[in-house]
């Protein structure tokens, strides 16, 4: 899972220099090892346990007895402990002050899309469970005829990633961070559609690529969306010029804070 480093290249610490302080959301000392740590953790344990199962041979979901359905288990407390962890951090990241505007923006919007990402995941299992049969035998991922539930799951998943380079580009263009605020609104306006669209398109039952009207207009204005977004931001920056920005420097926290801390 990527969650780990997505949310390590956007929390910075009060450390000096580059290495915890070139992210964006400021957090003290031992909530970053705890929230980090733990992240940490989780997801290098479902990195083993679905390599585990794949050097095995065997699913790695849906096991029903044995070992099998003893890793499933612990799995499954690992990824809760991940979206426990998540919703921390996009708490924090609304209630705090953590980056212009614009980067601000983007972070939330993909933390938020990051957690629907998570509820589908959720949503996948729940499905397979209701199925109730071996995943040998059918995909246990597909909702009613065709809906590939994965496909939804994983474009929300992504918007943590991709939200924050459109900021960071347009972070290096001469633009007023009015304007870059737009763009980026505009652009999660964009990926927000298309999420949506894939998850109309998915829990009607119908396949990614099959005729929808309502899926497809969605998930296709969504993309149309996105895409000028990022042709606003790269036009910027080759036709305006480029500035080095990097992340706003740590404020100085008071001494009753630091030594909360």
């Amino acid at each position: 899972m990527a969650e780990a480093g997505d949310i390590r290249y956007l929390v910075r610490g009060d450390g000096p220099g580059r290495g915890v302080d070139s992210g964006f959301l400021e957090l003290g000392r031992r909530v970053r090892w705890l929230l980090l740590g733990g992240l940490g953790v989780a997801t290098g344990l479902e990195v083993c346990w679905v390599t585990l199962q794949a050097w095995r041979g065997v699913p790695s979901h849906f096991a029903s007895s044995g070992i099998d359905e003893a890793l499933f288990i612990a799995a499954g407390i690992s990824i809760a402990l991940v979206g426990v962890i998540l919703v921390a951090v996009t708490v924090l990241a609304f209630r705090s002050p953590i980056a212009p505007a614009s980067m601000a923006l983007a972070i939330r919007v993909g933390l938020v899309l990051l957690l629907v990402g998570q509820g589908l995941g959720g949503a996948i299992i729940a499905n397979g469970t209701a199925i109730d049969r071996p995943p040998t035998e059918v995909d246990l991922a597909i909702l009613g005829t065709a809906g590939a539930m994965k496909v939804p799951h994983a474009v929300a998943l992504h918007a943590v990633q991709v939200l924050p380079l459109l900021a960071l580009v347009l972070g290096s263009t001469m633009l007023a961070e009015r304007r870059r605020t737009q763009v980026v609104g505009a652009g999660a306006l964009g990926y927000g559609l298309l999420v949506v669209g894939s998850m109309v398109q998915t829990f009607s039952g119908r396949g990614p690529l099959e005729p929808f009207v309502m899926g497809s207009l969605l998930a296709l204005t969504g993309v149309a969306i996105l895409v000028a977004a990022f042709a606003v931001a790269t036009r910027a920056l080759i036709l305006g010029g480029h500035r080095n920005v990097a992340p706003p420097a740590c404020q100085p926290r008071s001494g009753r804070a630091a030594a909360r801390t």
